[in-house]
């Protein structure tokens, strides 16, 4: 066997073993079942260093999630279940929802460690905020979460105690943010900030409600699958423009700048490493290696928080794309489409309708479990409302961007720039609201069995397309 197809099942193992970890389910179990696979790849392959190794990476990820956590724990001294006063600084740029704002909150002495603080919404706490508290500590649901101060009384002592690179790349977004408001409605401003920089702190509760019904949500969401979507639209303008290896060289600086302009958050970081990896898989001719890529991509992310692999984001970006790659053909072909691309292209999506609602089929079916599990459920009329918007999505972003160089560098082109995208946004957010009042909510509760099954029949599925394929 080669020593590629043997890091892969390795890795593939130990991600398994922090999954199972994590997943509270008996180690004697796992490994029992990673004694098996490994005993089943020795009689089918011939692979005795796999044998050995399946089993061994798999005991290594229960191990590793432990450690990485108790570790973790131990650094950190605070009391928990009693008022306490603390102190600490804003780690992250806070989260926004309809009820309430959080973040990670680094603690400063005399106590030490990182919690998360969950605060009333409106508070305006920005990274590098520093902060003085009091509430009481609860403990962690799980032992990948951290302990939470739910609603403490909060003042703000001092700002700009962050990082300063970071505080300034976060101070640029911000800066850009201000840029739409001058030339569009507050609601196409606010959804075109979702768009283009990941911002969702000005959405209305009106139209937050609106993108979760309608199974639009993730437009706004920085994930793999919309990076993969920015990159793939770049590099096709740049391969028409400047020949492939350019056009390789250019999408990947772009890709790098607009991690920065966005403020290069953790969850921007990873969508990006997901998005390269489909750049890199097309460059080089070799998407068959993109499994293989992912896996690297992911093991690596899991390395520095095995926490990573239950956040519903990773998920979401691992599994859209390996949709997009390898089931969206074979929903293509049953669209019936003319000629079949090869299976391990991407469909371009700035063609026909067709392609379009092949690629948001694809990636919707390759996450509906997680979907269902994390989100409560998922919208049958999501599909339609995504292959409506999607083919628009490219236009709508360039135009959005264009606004952004505009405004800031010669603000009356930006008027035009503006009048342009209030075309694209205000088709875009009546598909939402129309999609809101006709949702079609699925709502199935999906065991650890049903989600293992659901993805072997789409495996199965994807199998049988690549062999009619070769055959043909």
């Amino acid at each position: 066997m080669a020593p590629a197809q043997i890091a892969a099942f390795s890795i593939a193992s130990f991600l398994a073993g922090v999954a199972a970890a994590g997943g509270n389910i008996p180690p004697v179990f796992v490994l029992a079942a990673a004694a098996l696979c490994g005993s089943i790849v020795l009689a089918l392959r011939r692979g005795r260093l796999a044998a050995f190794f399946i089993p061994a990476a798999c005991l290594a990820g229960i191990l590793y999630y432990h450690l990485y956590f108790s570790v973790r724990a131990a650094r950190t001294t605070i009391p928990f279940d009693v008022q306490t006063s603390f102190a600490g600084i804003v780690a992250a740029e806070p989260g926004h929802s309809a009820k309430s704002e959080y973040f990670p909150l680094r603690l400063t002495p005399p106590h030490h460690g990182q919690i998360r603080v969950v605060v009333p919404p409106g508070s305006g706490f920005k990274y590098g905020d520093a902060l003085k508290l009091q509430g009481t500590m609860l403990h962690p649901e799980k032992e990948r979460d951290l302990p939470v101060a739910i609603f403490p009384k909060t003042e703000l002592i001092a700002s700009g105690r962050g990082s300063p690179v970071r505080q300034a790349l976060l101070g640029f977004k911000y800066v850009l943010l201000d840029v739409f408001p001058r030339y569009l409605p507050s609601t196409e401003a606010a959804f075109l900030g979702g768009i283009t920089l990941g911002a969702r702190f000005s959405f209305s509760p009106e139209f937050t409600t609106a993108l979760a019904a309608s199974g639009t949500t993730h437009l706004v969401a920085l994930s793999g699958y919309n990076i993969a979507i920015l990159v793939l639209v770049i590099f096709g303008g740049c391969l028409r423009l400047f020949g492939r290896r350019a056009a390789f060289y250019l999408t990947t600086l772009s890709l790098l700048v607009f991690v920065a302009m966005v403020g290069a958050e953790p969850s921007v970081v990873r969508a990006a490493a997901m998005g390269f990896v489909v750049l890199l898989a097309r460059e080089l001719g070799r998407p068959y290696g993109l499994p293989f890529a992912l896996l690297w991509t992911a093991f690596f992310m899991v390395l520095y928080n095995p926490g990573a692999l239950f956040m519903p984001g990773f998920q979401l970006s691992f599994m859209s794309l390996l949709g997009i790659v390898y089931l969206s053909p074979v929903i293509l072909r049953w669209l019936g489409a003319a000629g079949h691309p090869d299976v391990v292209a991407v469909p371009a999506f700035l063609g026909s309708f067709r392609e379009n609602a092949a690629l948001t089929i694809s990636a919707q079916l390759a996450v509906a479990p997680i979907a269902l599990v994390n989100f409560g459920g998922v919208s049958l009329s999501s599909f339609l409302a995504n292959a409506l918007i999607l083919p628009f999505m490219p236009m709508t972003m360039f135009f959005g961007f264009a606004l952004l160089l505009c405004g800031l560098i010669f603000p009356p082109l930006g008027i035009l720039a503006g009048m342009v995208s209030h075309i694209f946004l205000s088709y875009e957010i009546a598909v939402i609201h129309f999609f809101a009042v006709l949702s079609l909510p699925v709502t199935v509760t999906l065991g650890g069995f049903g989600i293992a099954l659901y993805y072997l029949l789409l495996f199965i599925l994807v199998r049988r397309y690549q062999l009619k394929e070769d055959e043909g």
